[in-house]
This record gives C-alpha cells, sequence and structure tokens, in this order.
C-alpha cells in the first residue's frame, strides 16, 4: 500500500493526520539499507508473528506492509496512552508527534519501534510472539537512529519536536526492552554531537543499569537544551511544563525522615573529609546538597497520579560532575541514587517501568557496605527488599 494511504484514510485513525509525507522529502518506512543487513539476525522472517505479517526489512519500496499498519494502528489507539500518566501529555503524543512523525520518518520508525515493544509485553516472556516483537522493535529502532544521529547535527525549528521525542523514546527503550538497540552502540558517537554523553564504561563484575540510565538520560537534557528555544510555548508545551507548587503534597514523615537521614550523612565530616580533603570536600558537598533539595521537590510527585512522571526530571537535569561521582562510586551520590530510584517505583503501572524500581534499588545497594544499612532503609522497604 503506498504511502498515500495516511492521507487518503486519514478518519480511520483517531490522531489527526497532515500531508507531511507529500510535503517534504523523508526516506522510505523501510529501514535503511545500511541497517538492513546489520538487523537481518533480529528481524523475524515473514510468518513468524502470523503469516501475513512481514519484518519491516522485508519492503524495499517506500509502502506500509501489514506490520507496519499494526503497529501504527496500536501506538494511535494503545501505546501513546502508556508514555505518561498525565492526561494533557496524552494528546501530545497522540496528535502532535504523531504528526511529526509523518514529517520525519526516523520519529515514525521510532513510534512503531514502541508500539512492538508494548506489544511484546502482551506475550509471555518465553513465547515466540514475544520474541518476535522485541525483533522488530529493535529493528525498527535502528531505522529510526540511522536517521535521528545525523539530524542531531543540524538541530532546527524543523526538527526540534521530533529530536526532543526520540531522544526521551531512548530510555523507554532502555528500560521496555532492558537493552539499547545495536545502532546505538555501533554508531561512533564520537562523529556525533559533542553534546550527547558518551556510555559508561564499566567492569563485567559491576551493576551497570543503573549508570547507563544515568548516562542515557543525560541526552534528553543535552536535546533540551540544544533546542528548548523552539519547544518553549509550543505544541508539546505540556511534556516540558512542571507541575504548580500548590498541585504537589508534601512528602509523608516517613520520606522525610529518610531524606533528613541522608542530608546528616552528608554534613557528617567524618563521611567526607576522611576521604575527600581540601577543596574536594566543599565541591561535593555543593553537588550532594543540590541533588538532595531536587529530589526533595520531585519526590513530591510520586503520589499524584497526574504528575508522577515529573519524578524522571531528577535524572534528566543532573549535572555531569554528579554523574562522575556516582561512576566514581561515591557512596553518597549512589545512596542519593536509591533514593530516587525508590520514588520511581510510582512508575510500575507503566509497562516499560514496570520492575525497574526494585532493579535499580537492588543493583546500587550491593555498592554500598553495611554502615549505609540505616540511610538506605526506606528505599529498600518501599521497593520490598526489606
Amino acid at each position: 500500500m503506498p504511502c498515500s494511504f495516511l492521507e487518503n484514510a486519514s478518519g480511520a485513525y483517531s490522531a489527526p493526520v497532515t500531508n507531511g509525507l507529500h510535503e517534504q522529502s523523508t526516506t522510505s518506512l523501510a529501514p535503511p539499507a545500511a541497517y538492513q543487513n546489520q538487523s537481518s539476525s533480529n528481524a523475524p522472517t515473514p510468518g513468524s508473528l502470523s503469516d501475513h505479517l512481514s519484518s519491516p526489512a522485508s519492503s524495499q519500496q517506500q509502502t506500509f506492509s501489514p506490520l507496519d499498519l499494526e503497529l501504527i494502528h496500536y501506538y494511535s489507539t494503545q501505546t501513546y496512552m502508556t508514555m505518561t500518566s498525565k492526561l494533557t501529555a496524552h494528546l501530545v503524543w497522540r496528535d502532535v508527534i504523531f504528526q511529526e512523525g509523518l514529517k520525519h520518518s526516523f520519529l515514525l520508525h521510532a513510534l512503531m519501534a514502541t508500539a512492538a515493544l508494548h506489544k511484546a509485553t502482551h506475550h509471555a516472556e518465553d513465547s515466540e510472539k514475544h520474541a518476535a516483537y522485541i525483533k522488530v522493535a529493535f529493528s525498527y529502532q535502528n531505522a529510526a537512529l540511522a536517521g535521528y544521529i545525523p539530524a542531531l547535527s543540524s538541530p532546527s525549528e524543523d526538527n526540534a519536536v521530533a529530536l526532543f521525542t526520540l531522544s526521551a523514546l531512548l530510555t523507554i527503550w532502555l528500560f521496555g526492552s532492558k537493552r539499547l538497540p545495536e545502532a546505538l552502540n555501533a554508531v561512533k558517537l564520537n562523529s556525533s554531537p559533542s553534546f550527547l554523553p558518551q556510555m559508561a564504561k564499566t567492569s563485567e563484575n559491576e551493576p551497570t543499569d543503573f549508570m547507563e540510565i544515568l548516562t542515557l538520560v543525560q541526552g534528553i537534557n543535552a536535546v533540551v537544551k540544544q533546542t528548548i528555544h523552539w519547544l518553549s510555548g509550543g505544541d508539546i508545551d505540556p511534556l516540558l511544563k512542571p507541575p504548580k507548587e500548590n498541585e504537589l503534597p508534601p512528602n509523608s514523615p516517613e520520606v522525610e525522615a529518610s531524606f533528613q537521614k541522608l542530608r546528616h550523612r552528608m554534613m557528617s565530616a567524618s563521611a567526607v573529609k576522611a576521604e575527600y580533603p581540601g577543596n574536594a570536600v566543599r565541591e561535593r558537598t555543593e553537588i550532594y546538597l543540590e541533588r538532595l533539595d531536587a529530589l526533595q521537590k520531585v519526590s513530591r510527585a510520586r503520589t499524584v497520579l497526574e504528575h508522577d512522571q515529573q519524578v524522571f526530571a531528577w535524572p534528566v537535569t543532573a549535572e555531569l560532575a554528579y554523574i562522575d561521582l556516582v561512576r566514581q562510586r561515591d557512596p553518597i551520590a549512589i545512596a542519593l541514587f536509591i533514593h530516587w530510584a525508590a520514588c520511581f517505583k510510582c512508575l510500575d503501572h507503566l509497562w516499560w517501568a514496570k520492575g525497574w524500581s526494585y532493579r535499580l534499588v537492588k543493583d546500587a545497594s550491593s555498592l554500598l557496605d553495611e554502615s549505609w544499612s540505616d540511610v538506605i532503609n526506606w528505599p529498600r522497604k518501599e521497593v520490598g527488599l526489606e
């Protein structure tokens, strides 16, 4: 079916459709040739999902396969509602971002990849259908990244929304599939924009999930900084606007008590001076306090469904100085992350975030010795480890 399908059959979708595919020159919806060979081992053969479904890599022309249509429909009717709990943001994901996908095929590939990951969650992890949808998702992800990475070098008013959206989807992909697409690892990021953070290099015996997440979400912050003057006040403003102070309740006494334990540990001379003498004491303490103050604010959103995804603002806005401390296994920096990971449990109702709070608290806790058990008692209790 030709690409004009979307224009001629707009009534079939709840999302409003433009003729963006005809107004602009875009790449084919089939993954670029450079990624067809790379993804061939990941893409299921025709019929692996059902007799009429084909791999995204199987179509060489600018056409929609039955699988394309299935994923577009699923995103437009189901997946868009699972990106966030915020009702006003649902319309942005369904309408505004889908329209951007019609203008930028790398974003449309990304939305289809996300829908495939979402569909995979409805099948048992050891089932053939789950494996097939995961493979399809990675094939579409590689295709999306083939267009996204070059576009990062030329941010503009035209592609700002598409770049921001895909940078956010990268994190959802990592959470949703528990690994990154091949293309992100295959691309030489040293040839991409300098504002992109490099993935952390860790030893094989070190838990890396939380380090990968902290590093990857920095990409969202980097893209926002590059495009904010085009994004602010625009159609995706509901995704960027934080809740008002009076819209969030105070933290519970138990949560505040845990934060105060952490603050006391930060200010303790024995916790800092012995290991970091001189100016490093003041510098590190400033980093600690800034991150704790920010965490105390965003953690208030965890009990309000409409604003619970605001907890994501904490790692996104973290300065590289804090990321470096985590990478160095600084115990206070790790304890801060553990508290955030416990707050992240409020997103367990979303398919892509489910179970991650437990996993992150458990992995990060393994890097601290017994002297920290009292400080991280609430986070471990919150996720069911105590």
